[in-house]
């Protein structure tokens, strides 16, 4: 059987149209593709203006209406490219501090391990980041989420969180703006 593979293979490689249509077209299409608009697509996105006559289009002055109330926010290209900054001066549980004058800086796009020994303080960190300080726990510092960061996880305490009745993909989805196939 391998052989029959082995021939049929010499066969489709000793046709040279087939070559060229198959393998060499699309990399050369690629490459015109990427010379002709791949310099220019900044400039491709940037705001086109757009002129409407009042009274003509009332779909037109709808959408037009409705995209003035969208809250727009305005960040620097710093800012767009971080996704979590904290500057932390004291974190504590009950007695214990955890962190004094920390400051911690994460890009969009990163996926960050946090390590570290049991007690350490791991679990408070990440409470005070997404606003579930247990009681006892204290954070004074300032946390800055851009706006773009969706958040998720799973506590570790997860008999208050999750629901034993559902299966896993259930409870991930719960809440979460995923999609079933990005979820898995």
């Amino acid at each position: 059987m391998a052989h029959l593979y082995k021939y049929n293979l010499l066969q489709q490689l000793r046709e040279k149209d087939a070559m060229f249509w198959t393998l060499l077209f699309p990399i050369i299409m690629g490459a015109l593709f990427y010379v002709t608009f791949g310099t220019s697509a900044i400039e491709m996105m940037k705001n086109i203006p757009v002129a409407a006559v009042a009274g003509e289009n009332q779909n037109f002055e709808t959408f037009l209406e409705e995209m003035d109330s969208l809250e727009v926010q305005v960040m620097t290209d710093e800012e767009a490219k971080t996704a979590l900054e904290l500057s932390c001066s004291r974190l504590e549980a009950g007695d214990r501090l955890l962190l004094a004058e920390t400051e911690m800086k994460l890009p969009a796009g990163s996926r960050t391990a946090l390590t570290g020994e049991n007690g350490c303080g791991k679990t408070t960190l990440l409470s005070a980041i997404t606003g579930q300080l247990a009681p006892g726990a204290s954070f004074a510092g300032e946390i800055r989420l851009n706006p773009k960061v969706r958040m998720g996880w799973f506590d570790q305490h997860h008999e208050r969180t999750l629901r034993m009745d559902r299966t896993v993909l259930e409870n991930v989805l719960e809440g979460s703006s995923q999609s079933q196939t990005m979820a898995r």
